[in-house]
């Protein structure tokens, strides 16, 4: 997994593997670097497991000694944390790692390597997300595409800790094994590679398979290596190039394969992410332009619409002129004898007038509409699994008003109103306005906000206005996720988190809190002081979790809130590497963090009593020590 925070990446927690007994014959003993028989394996199972993804960008993985020292040096500190040493000179603007831990006797770089990837079952490639409760962040950066470099180091440590400094233990006698990549992987909203026949993809268009990991791009020819297979096969009248073993593509379309049309794939395209990164690495965006804003980067053309055909004029033929006619003589008159006189008629009545007929109706045929096109589908961003429902004690927020029998009804001039009183709420007339009356555990102009959401929340003052929390709250809540998990993970806030006064003897990570379970106040973020916002979030972790289960085998209910002061605490640990992010993506920060406080949130509505409840936890806690 990755550390380098340039860019919006996403950090994914990362897991331990540890064997739990130590035996008896184990050697303090560590070597500098990694054996050349070592180095052949760790390529090789990279190589192996990239094969058989069904990729069409899968690139070969080559061994970088830059990065294996940046390996080894991180391991030497036997922090088991994710970082870098500082260096630069880095070839890459951005370095992921993964991490290993075991407390076997020795190290088994395959074995290792085939551990992050077997959290292949719990990803799902079609939404970009791993199983509830499980972690699949080493799978993907082992198998992400672009990620063409490798470089690995580790130390047998005496002693290892869970924050850069060193101020608490994670435990004692085992085996650090790190592993470098560059370019870096795991980017949100990315998918790892892309699916497709073999090389038909290939980043650069030039779609050479590797001779011996026939699946993998290589391009051969800029490392002068003859005859590898090339795999062109262009779509969308794509010219192949058999010499290049490329594909030129028409200007509707892109990609290595032509198979891309020409359109940006995103909203930030052009906005948040301006164009002017489009040629920067350096720059925040960069990464994100190149994957789906391909037409405001220029990266392909639109060329102009085909033109409408015009009728062409069938050509008349011009008239036959006609002969003038020959003149006839005038015929000789020939004297007609006079008229025999003729008897005058009888008369005849006149005929019965007949009714005009009355004409049958013709149908008029119903217009046909005209063809409508078929719309052309918005880029639809990834779609988020929804979390397992985990039982909580905080009343979730009713969308619309929640009539109550027992309420009564609302004033007369309040009915034409439309409140949209939530939560139990009703209308009243307070003065010449109509209002809500909330109940007690409840407060907001709707009653949509929950006091005990606020009485366990921390505040973040965000620099951006409200709008933009969407695209905010994914990296805030992995970042935080991940940081409650570390402390709680740690011999210092253990006890707290798990709610035990015994210390904690092992160096295991586990899961104490999901992503799901970190969670947005209801009726937040708000505006706060002109164009900047104000979020509150709250930790509602499963009291069953996989951290506390396997210290403590009996023992009440707990609380399933977690401490404002241990939230308060995980979200400053990290604050700085979250700023860095949010920069990149949103160009937004954390200003200021803070305790929430239901009487200093209260506005808009009439809430009732406001006394808190306070969880209380009674039981005997019975610790298994392992």
């Amino acid at each position: 997994m990755f550390f380098k925070l340039e860019k919006q990446l996403l950090l994914l927690l990362f897991s331990s593997l540890i064997t739990l007994n130590k035996p008896e014959n184990f050697e303090r003993t560590k070597r500098a670097t990694h054996s050349a028989d070592d180095i052949a394996k760790i390529v090789a199972k990279h190589n192996s497991l990239r094969s058989s993804e069904g990729a069409g960008d899968m690139e070969i993985m080559k061994y970088s000694n830059y990065l294996a020292t940046m390996a080894e040096d991180w391991a030497d500190q036997c922090v088991w944390d994710h970082g870098q040493p500082d260096r630069t000179d880095k070839p890459w603007d951005s370095i992921g790692q993964n991490l290993f831990l075991t407390s076997a006797s020795s190290l088994d770089v395959e074995s290792a390597i085939s551990a992050w990837y077997d959290e292949k079952p719990d990803y799902d490639y079609d939404t970009l997300s791993c199983s509830t409760g499980k972690v699949c962040g080493h799978y993907t950066q082992v198998v992400w595409a672009k990620s063409n470099n490798v470089g690995c180091g580790y130390k047998l440590c005496t002693t290892v800790y869970t924050n850069k400094s060193k101020t608490v233990e994670q435990g004692t006698d085992a085996f650090i094994f790190v592993c470098n990549y560059g370019p870096a992987g795991n980017y949100v909203n990315v998918k790892p590679f892309k699916k497709g026949n073999p090389c038909t993809l290939c980043e650069g268009g030039k779609m050479y398979c590797d001779k011996e990991y026939d699946k993998l791009c290589r391009d051969c020819p800029a490392e002068s290596i003859a005859d590898c297979p090339c795999k062109v096969a262009c779509q969308n009248g794509g010219v192949e190039n058999a010499t290049e073993c490329t594909c030129a593509c028409p200007s509707q379309y892109y990609g290595a394969d032509c198979s891309l049309e020409c359109k940006d794939n995103h909203d930030q395209c052009g906005k948040g992410w301006p164009k002017s990164h489009c040629s920067d690495p350096s720059k925040g965006a960069y990464d994100y332009l190149k994957q789906f804003c391909p037409k405001t980067c220029e990266i392909c053309t639109v060329g102009p619409p085909a033109p409408v055909p015009v009728p062409v004029p069938v050509p008349v033929p011009a008239p036959v002129p006609v002969p003038a006619p020959v003149p006839v003589p005038a015929p000789v008159p020939v004297p007609v004898p006079a008229p025999v006189p003729v008897p005058a008629p009888v008369p005849v009545p006149a005929p019965v007038p007949v009714p005009s007929p009355v004409p049958t109706p013709v149908p008029v045929p119903s217009p046909v509409p005209s063809p409508v096109p078929s719309p052309v589908p918005s880029p639809v961003p990834s779609p988020v699994p929804a979390p397992v429902p985990v039982p909580s004690p905080v009343p979730s927020t009713t969308r619309g008003p929640t009539p109550n029998p027992n309420n009564p009804a609302p004033p007369a001039d309040c009915v034409t109103k439309n409140l949209q009183c939530q939560n139990g709420g009703y209308a009243i007339k307070s003065g010449s306005q109509c209002i809500c009356k909330c109940p007690e555990d409840y407060f907001g102009s709707d009653c949509e906000r929950v006091k005990k959401q606020l009485s366990f929340g921390v505040n973040l003052y965000l620099s951006v206005s409200p709008s933009q929390w969407d695209s905010l709250w994914p990296l805030i809540r992995k970042y935080v996720t991940n940081s409650i998990n570390d402390i709680c993970n740690s011999k210092e806030y253990f006890s707290q988190c798990c709610s035990t006064d015994t210390e904690r003897k092992d160096i295991a990570h586990y899961i104490y809190i999901q992503r799901a379970e970190l969670k947005a106040a209801d009726g937040y973020p708000i505006s706060h002081k002109g164009d900047r916002s104000l979020a509150v979030i709250y930790a509602n972790p499963n009291a069953d979790n996989d951290l506390c289960k396997r210290a403590i085998t009996a023992r009440a209910l707990p609380s399933n809130f977690m401490s404002q002061d241990l939230l308060e605490t995980a979200v400053m640990k990290n604050k700085d590497a979250l700023n860095q992010v949010l920069g990149s993506c949103c160009n937004a920060r954390i200003e200021e963090i803070s305790r929430a406080d239901p009487n200093q949130h209260l506005g808009g509505g009439v809430s009732g009593l406001r006394t808190l409840m306070v969880p209380i936890i009674i039981g005997v806690l019975t610790v298994l020590l392992f």
